[in-house]
């Protein structure tokens, strides 16, 4: 019994992770519109003298904006969501298994430069410093773009539409559709769906009934966790979202704690080094060992009892760790490196596909996109 509930406690968390994930690099970009510079850049002797200046610190210039966020990107699902094991190999990864995300960005940057969206650079330095602090009930990464376009005006992206508007378009074959902007609904609004609110906030409700967009902070009505801001979980008895226990504090369950701790001895811990005491998750690269402590992930060779191994690069199969597939290996049974993808009739690593080649499937395309006609195209930015 002890097993099957923290195993279960596990397998919600987990969702948790992806979906705070997939929300996080959908709706934000990084940066903001200061250049960093040294005081000394015009002198002679700067490139000798200069002490390296970190792009990331302070406020971002646009033209470090994908870097730096990748770079918090990196930071959040290797230390807050244990998604990854470490943040060298993380970039590529993401560049190559969330590449849309990646294109999304150049579209967000491309509508900077043309004057539909602006950043807030108070709140996109916020957005990263809460990255960092594995602060995910904050809504600062949801609400630092600001489309400049209003209500009922012309439209191709929902990015133009304040914070949280949509652009309502006619389907259409093409990536940027004409549409037209509809304002978000208010705090307390009512709603119908999570897309009628600002970005940041939940469409609260029983099916059926009047629901209400509400930001899902201690007090605000709540139906499950869902309902609830991240770092906050639903209280059944009364109905009402409560934050999440930190470091030190007392919890029945690994549910009461904020994300990337666990619950252990009725006390919310951290699990992030070898050799602490886990239930069933660690973060970074380590996993839950069968003696109940934190232990490095396997390597190439090695026994995965928990299915993961160390690196993006890797696979548990019968229980061993074992290489993905290079160029031209069989698939069948292991699967490819992530740059490649596995035909489907031969069972062959192959190297993703230019635009204009043939395609039967968005995997088989760099930019992930296989048309309506078969063959790939390349990501529009729109702008």
């Amino acid at each position: 019994m002890r097993e099957q509930r923290y195993r279960g406690e596990a397998m919600k968390r987990m969702q948790i992770r992806q979906k705070w994930l997939w929300i996080v690099t959908l709706t934000a970009a990084c940066g903001g519109v200061s250049e960093n510079r040294s005081p000394d850049a015009g002198s002679p002797d700067a490139a000798a003298d200069a002490t390296p200046v970190d792009p990331c610190v302070g406020d971002v210039a646009d033209s470090d904006l994908g870097d730096c966020y990748l770079q918090s990107l990196c930071s959040l699902a290797v230390n807050c969501l244990a998604s990854l094991p470490d943040e060298e190999t993380c970039p590529e990864f993401i560049a190559n298994m969330h590449k849309p995300f990646f294109l999304q960005i150049q579209r967000i940057k491309a509508a900077i430069s043309a004057g539909k969206v602006s950043v807030d650079t108070a709140t996109a330095r916020a957005c990263f410093d809460d990255i960092e602090a594995c602060n995910l009930g904050s809504t600062s990464c949801q609400r630092m773009l600001n489309g400049t376009t209003g209500a009922g005006m012309a439209c191709v992206d929902s990015l133009e539409c304040g914070i949280g508007g949509r652009c309502v378009a006619a389907s259409c074959p093409m990536q940027c559709c004409s549409g037209t902007c509809e304002n978000p609904k208010p705090l307390n609004g009512v709603c119908t769906s999570p897309n009628d609110c600002e970005n940041g906030h939940r469409c609260v409700g029983p099916t059926g009934a009047p629901r209400t967009c509400l930001a899902g902070v201690a007090g605000d009505l709540c139906l499950s966790d869902s309902d609830c801001n991240t770092d906050h979980a639903c209280d059944e008895a009364s109905s009402k979202c409560k934050p999440r226990s930190e470091v030190g504090e007392a919890c029945a369950s690994t549910d009461d704690c904020r994300i990337s701790l666990e619950c252990i001895s009725s006390v919310c811990r951290a699990v992030d080094s070898a050799g602490v005491p886990c239930n069933s998750n660690c973060i970074g690269p380590f996993v839950c060992g069968s003696a109940g402590t934190c232990i490095p992930l396997p390597t190439i060779g090695q026994s995965c009892p928990d299915n993961r191994c160390l690196g993006i690069n890797t696979s548990c199969r019968g229980g061993v760790c074992v290489a993905l597939g290079e160029e031209g290996d069989s698939c069948a049974s292991i699967g490819c490196r992530i740059e490649f993808f596995c035909e489907a009739s031969s069972k062959i690593c192959e190297v993703r596909k230019e635009a204009g080649q043939g395609c039967a499937n968005n995997s088989e395309c760099l930019d992930r996109r296989c048309a309506a006609s078969g063959l790939c195209e390349e990501f529009d930015v729109c702008y």
